[in-house]
């Protein structure tokens, strides 16, 4: 029986998680930069705390062993996932940019239709319902969370 472990790095999942964790960790150092006051802190640092915790959980499954059988290792991701994955990251991009022009409601309305389409619903009826439902959610959330007046169009 062979005695050391030999260990295969994800490194596209370990360069993710390490990125993330680094952007969490300055967002939340420069909020406490800016004020200690627990007005300024109240959601950044519990949420802030809870993600590195996350990630933290998930860090270990970037180390695979290598004697782990080929049918339960991972098999690699398609160009049509990839696809879908940049297309996602895309619909975000979108969101993110919609959101300040035309409106958070608008955005929030767009993005849900077009993940939808993107992971693989075509009833139109469906998509509606779910992306109104999200859109009225997500609005209605905002709201009653945050005090900074969002901009919306209809909501």
């Amino acid at each position: 029986m062979n005695s050391k472990l030999r260990f295969d790095v994800d490194y596209g999942h370990l360069l993710f998680i390490v990125v993330i964790a680094s952007w969490v960790t300055w967002y939340w150092m420069s909020a406490r930069a800016v004020s200690l006051s627990p007005e300024n802190l109240l959601i950044i640092q519990p949420v802030s705390a809870i993600v590195l915790v996350c990630l933290a959980c998930i860090l270990p499954q970037c180390f695979r062993s290598q004697s782990i059988p080929d049918d339960l290792k991972p098999e690699p991701l398609s160009m049509i996932e990839f696809i879908k994955i940049v297309g996602v990251m895309l619909a975000m991009f979108g969101l993110v940019y919609v959101m300040f022009t035309v409106g958070f409601d608008v955005g929030v309305l767009f993005f849900s239709v077009i993940v939808c389409m993107i992971c693989g619903e075509r009833r139109p009826l469906v998509v509606g319902i779910y992306a109104i439902a999200t859109t009225f959610l997500m609005v209605k959330a905002y709201k009653m969370l945050i005090s900074f007046p969002m901009p919306t169009l209809y909501l």
